[in-house]
């Protein structure tokens, strides 16, 4: 246990990691492999390391502690090196991309848009539309109908499910925030934090209803047709 903090705010640190209430005293034996995980990564980042390796850092972690993870590395003062597919991480923590290419690494001067405008344009070269044939039977088309309104509904779905746990998230974070022993002066550094996680929760909700209302508009019109 760090020293020269409160046992208060090593509780709040870890609490960040899911690590809350009596789960702060229970033995690592006993841990899951994502516990551990999680425990590995918030040991790492509060040590606060000159520099950050992280390949695909987010695979097996669910949209709290991506959100954690998220956190840490905006606050990290080192270098990071990230390799990810997650554009929700990239976005919010990369200054500079680096593409590979042909053999060659170079600085890549767009940002993740650029780069999937540039992917899609590629493909498109690669695999240009096929001239009509044969026409689909009306059983083919009703079946590739059915299919894309089941990957809508998933898509809706999936961003319901994300909703509710953001907003049940910065439910918490707004608890804390209300609560006046939060703003006691030994609280100031978590205080700056809890803000932080408030305005990033915010985004992170407002990004999942866009894609809940373009999903919604696309069920729509997949249904109109």
């Amino acid at each position: 246990m760090d020293t020269q903090k409160t046992e208060q705010q090593v509780r709040t640190y870890l609490g960040g990691f899911d690590f809350k209430n009596d789960k702060v005293k229970d033995s690592i034996e006993l841990f899951s492999g994502g516990e551990k995980a999680r425990l590995a990564l918030a040991m790492i980042a509060y040590q606060k390391p000159n520099l950050l390796l992280l390949d695909e850092p987010t695979n097996h972690l669910d949209m709290e502690m991506r959100q954690a993870l998220t956190m840490a590395l905006q606050s990290f003062g080192g270098a990071i090196l990230l390799i990810s597919h997650d554009r929700h991480l990239l976005a919010n923590n990369v200054d500079q991309f680096l593409l590979i290419d042909d053999g060659e690494v170079q600085e890549y001067a767009g940002d993740l848009q650029d780069y999937s405008t540039r992917i899609l344009a590629n493909l498109s070269k690669s695999h240009p539309k096929k001239s009509a044939g044969k026409a689909k039977t009306p059983g083919a088309n009703k079946k590739a109908d059915q299919k894309l309104l089941r990957q809508i509904k998933a898509e809706i779905m999936g961003a319901e499910k994300r909703l509710k746990r953001l907003q049940e998230k910065i439910g918490e974070v707004e608890a804390v925030l209300q609560s006046p022993d939060t703003y006691d002066g030994n609280f100031q550094d978590d205080l700056h934090d809890l803000i932080r996680n408030q305005t990033e929760l915010k985004s992170q909700i407002e990004e999942v209803e866009k894609v809940w209302l373009t999903a919604n508009e696309k069920l729509e019109a997949a249904q109109s047709d």
